[in-house]
């Protein structure tokens, strides 16, 4: 009986130890799993953090480099767009030669608008032929400041400014209120028929040069005329004989002659051969009233030389053309189809003339 219940004691014990063995090695695996667990963690967190800070490095070199290749597309397509005759000469003598005549252009214009009591035109050899015209000392006359000027009429109101704009002193710049413009509303439809505007002065005066500055609403189908007389109301804006032509573009080789009949005592009729101007143009400026690359000015200079060319082909130098009290723009028809605007119109007498 001893003995037994001694084998039951020692199995009871044998097993006890194994489960207590068993025990402490699944504590002692749980234990490792969880240290294994962590270790896989703390690897991954460390790889994660890797990968974003090497991301925001490569993000920042590429930006920079994004935003230089966008801009240098941009300004690619601006050139193309904006300066076509620049590609095409911009490696060429007439490219440089073309440039520097608009730089002269534009700065003689500036001049004009600034000083009005220029005394001699030797500036406007850079934009004319040393072989035509001799420059003799002129004075511009038109400018409102001047008091030469007693009046200014039109054919037409217009929708901008009053016809007395054009000689403003300095010219003016304001898009709708700076200029004249024979149209009836803001989209430019012409005023239909024929259009002029017409100086009066307050003395007789030689006319040497005649500058017209245009918006892209220009005219190329005009004459210049001029008389000594008061036109009366019938004859203002008629498109008849009684005013004597000073210049049409419609013959740019001989200007027309008066066709008053023998039988006129108008003293603006005379049989003389009119002197032929020297024209020039100039365009500039990106006018804001359309899409279309147009420039905002079309100056149209028109000048007679020296005195002593125009007194070789005249027998009166009193009633010649030259000699005017009224001068009339008469415009046949618009170039652009819209109604014809003139931002300013500048008069120049010579200097000697009384």
């Amino acid at each position: 009986m001893t003995s037994s219940a001694s084998r039951r004691n020692n199995t009871s014990n044998n097993i006890l130890q194994r489960r207590a063995i068993a025990s402490s090695t699944s504590s002692s695996s749980i234990i490792k799993a969880a240290n294994d667990n962590n270790a896989n963690g703390s690897h991954r967190s460390s790889s994660s953090s890797s990968s974003k800070i090497g991301l925001l490095h490569k993000l920042a070199i590429l930006t920079p480099l994004l935003s230089l290749i966008s801009l240098w597309i941009y300004a690619t397509i601006y050139i193309i767009s904006s300066n076509d005759d620049a590609i095409t000469d911009s490696l060429s003598l007439r490219g440089i030669r073309n440039r520097t005549i608009k730089q002269h252009h534009r700065l003689i214009d500036l001049l004009r608008r600034k000083n009005i009591n220029i005394t001699t035109t030797t500036i406007d050899k850079t934009i004319q032929s040393p072989t035509l015209h001799n420059q003799q000392p002129i004075l511009l006359i038109s400018r409102r400041n001047t008091k030469n000027v007693l009046n200014i009429t039109s054919s037409a109101r217009g929708n901008l400014g009053p016809p007395t704009v054009i000689n403003q002193n300095p010219p003016g710049n304001n898009w709708l209120k700076d200029r004249w413009q024979a149209a009836s509303d803001m989209h430019g439809s012409a005023i239909p028929g024929t259009h002029w505007i017409m100086f009066q002065f307050a003395n007789v005066f030689e006319v040497r040069k005649v500058v017209l500055d245009w918006e892209t609403a220009y005219s190329n189908d005009y004459r210049v005329e001029t008389r000594v007389d008061a036109p009366s109301n019938s004859v203002v804006g008629a498109d008849d004989d009684t005013w004597c032509v000073l210049y049409d573009t419609n013959d740019r080789k001989e200007v027309h002659q008066n066709k008053l009949s023998n039988n006129n005592n108008n003293n603006n009729n005379h049989n003389n051969r009119i002197h032929i101007p020297q024209v020039t143009n100039e365009e500039y400026g990106q006018s804001p009233g359309v899409k279309d690359k147009l420039p905002l000015h079309i100056i149209h200079t028109i000048d007679w030389g020296s005195d002593d060319d125009i007194s070789k082909e005249s027998h009166d130098e009193q009633y010649h053309c030259h000699s005017m009290r009224y001068l009339r723009i008469f415009i046949r028809s618009s170039a652009m189809g819209w109604g014809v605007s003139l931002w300013q119109v500048d008069i120049y007498r010579r200097l000697s003339s009384n």
